[in-house]
């Protein structure tokens, strides 16, 4: 087993440190800008007649869908993207993948998945299990062009003394060892050093994005486990990642989503956002759905406008995020005033969401930013009819 020196080790971690830092801060703004061009294109499809023309916005949006995929990915990598964990057993869940293995992999490449003991339970986000074996899997098969074999591997295992590819220490104890190999060409010192640093890859132009690993890394990070790298030229590859083992129980089961309801509705809402252009298109979305729209740049104007009149107010959208006043603040000032008041939250900030989902009461939820107006309206629908508010929480986007 590797161990670098301690210089290496701690370079390694603040490189990593600092890449995550300005992965986060990019992706954050790069999701208002997001949330405004796919809501506009969304309207947009909605009013051309031409073929061309619906063509035309159709590939707008799959552009920016693509785009926040790639937001996704810097959220995971900085870590700052929300998780939604669970007591997993890890082995049939990667099982559980197996046909979906096969068909990303070649017919020159053999698959082999090992391990099938079900009290390996970890505690992580299934969807995201899911994505770094697919990544694992995809990167193996992209090693070996001329084909291979690829084995995929799930067992429980007792570590001490580890320090995985950031140079963190991990803990002693036992853990679920997932690990990926192939018996590719292997990689360089050099370059295994640099392997999970997004849009860092060794593949041709338009061949990949450099955010497969990076995503991994991120998810494992989050996940509260650690991942390592293995290789030598002509040697092949193997990807490791431990997460920690969880008291043995029956993992939790998937939660039963509320149906949707209509999108539109004729009540009053108080917008509070301080981005302009995202304003914009949420007064303009609301609007057309037939709802009263008050529109504030700050929590300050927001509280001036509820005050103004006196009329009733049925909804607080606020931005999580804002200069001077949060819309948890905000939220807490008006509800003096109008205690039965319910809020959506909008954030681009993922590292604050969690902390302010869980103080967030019921008739607070929370949405991700870009969302489509669709998901807003019905979140917003969703909220004044009190559809599953006994659970509150976050809304995908």
């Amino acid at each position: 087993m590797r161990t670098p020196h301690t210089g290496d080790a701690s370079t390694a971690a603040q490189r990593m440190e600092a890449l995550g830092r300005l992965a986060g801060g990019v992706a954050h703004d790069f999701n208002n800008v997001l949330m405004v061009i796919s809501g506009y294109a969304e309207m947009l499809a909605q009013s051309v007649a031409d073929d061309d023309s619906k063509e035309a916005v159709q590939t707008i949006l799959e552009a920016a869908e693509r785009a926040g995929t790639l937001t996704r990915q810097l959220l995971l990598f900085s870590r700052r993207q929300a998780i939604d964990p669970a007591d997993v057993a890890i082995a049939p869940a990667v099982q559980s993948l197996e046909k979906m293995l096969r068909r990303l992999v070649p017919e020159d490449v053999t698959l082999d998945i090992v391990g099938t003991d079900s009290r390996l339970v970890a505690r992580v986000d299934r969807g995201q299990l899911d994505q770094v074996v697919f990544n694992l899997v995809a990167n193996g098969r992209d090693a070996m062009p001329a084909g291979g074999r690829l084995t995929v591997t799930v067992q429980g295992v007792r570590r001490a003394g580890f320090v995985d590819a950031s140079g963190e220490q991990a803990p002693d104890g036992d853990y679920v060892r997932l690990a990926v190999s192939d018996t590719g060409a292997g990689m360089e010192e050099a370059v295994r050093l640099r392997i999970f640093e997004p849009f860092f890859t060794t593949k041709a132009a338009g061949k990949g994005t450099g955010l497969g690993l990076a995503t991994v890394y991120g998810i494992v990070k989050s996940s509260g486990g650690y991942v390592d790298v293995l290789s030598a030229p002509g040697r092949g590859t193997t990807f490791e990642v431990y997460l920690p083992l969880a008291d043995a129980g029956v993992p939790e089961s998937d939660a039963v989503v509320a149906p949707a309801a209509g999108p539109g509705g004729s009540e009053t809402i108080l917008i509070a956002e301080d981005d302009g252009i995202v304003r914009g298109l949420l007064q303009r979305t609301l609007a057309n759905a037939g709802y009263r729209v008050l529109s504030a740049v700050d929590g300050a104007e927001a509280c001036r406008q509820a005050g103004a009149g006196g009329e009733p107010i049925d909804l607080l959208l606020s931005d999580l995020v804002m200069p001077q006043m949060s819309g948890r603040e905000l939220l807490d000032r008006l509800r003096v005033q109008r205690p039965e008041l319910r809020a959506i939250f909008l954030t681009a900030h993922t590292e604050h969401a969690a902390v302010e989902a869980q103080l967030a009461e019921p008739s607070a939820r929370l949405l991700r930013k870009p969302c489509r107006p669709r998901v807003l309206l019905q979140a917003i629908r969703e909220c004044l009819d009190d559809v599953g508010a006994s659970g509150g929480g976050e809304v995908a986007h």
